[in-house]
């Protein structure tokens, strides 16, 4: 799934990155470095 072209689930994977409240977390600014790696993966 893809937020304002942002990866924020894997349809491959189905893993999304929650908070506690159930909201989807922004991984290019919360963590950058794991939001390149999915990147990188996702385009393989």
């Amino acid at each position: 799934m893809k937020v304002a072209d942002e990866l924020v689930c894997s349809a491959e994977s189905s893993h999304c990155f929650l908070d506690g409240n159930g909201k989807i977390i922004d991984l290019k600014t919360k963590m950058p470095e794991f939001y390149a790696a999915l990147q990188e993966l996702n385009q393989k």
